[in-house]
């Protein structure tokens, strides 16, 4: 299928995300541990987290990963 897919070496989490890449699940083991979902009405990049306060810190990365991934997908860089 045409979803985003990231599995990060960070203690067996994998993520998966919707077709637009704006909902993600973070698994552990894989059993769902966390819900991400992008708010696509603000003008900055603005997620909503769900997840248990002892992977808060694990998954709050791998929102960061998510993150920086789509910001340099989305830059053109021009060499002169």
């Amino acid at each position: 299928m045409l979803k985003p897919k990231y599995i990060f070496n960070l203690g067996e989490y994998e993520v998966e995300g919707d077709i637009f890449g704006w909902n993600f699940k973070v698994l552990k083991e894989g059993q769902i541990i966390a819900t991400i979902q992008e708010e696509i009405f603000h003008i900055r990049d603005t997620y909503v987290i769900s997840v248990n306060d002892e992977d808060a810190l694990n998954v709050l990365m791998v929102v960061l990963a998510i993150d920086a991934s789509k910001c340099t997908r989305d830059t053109v860089i021009a060499f002169d």
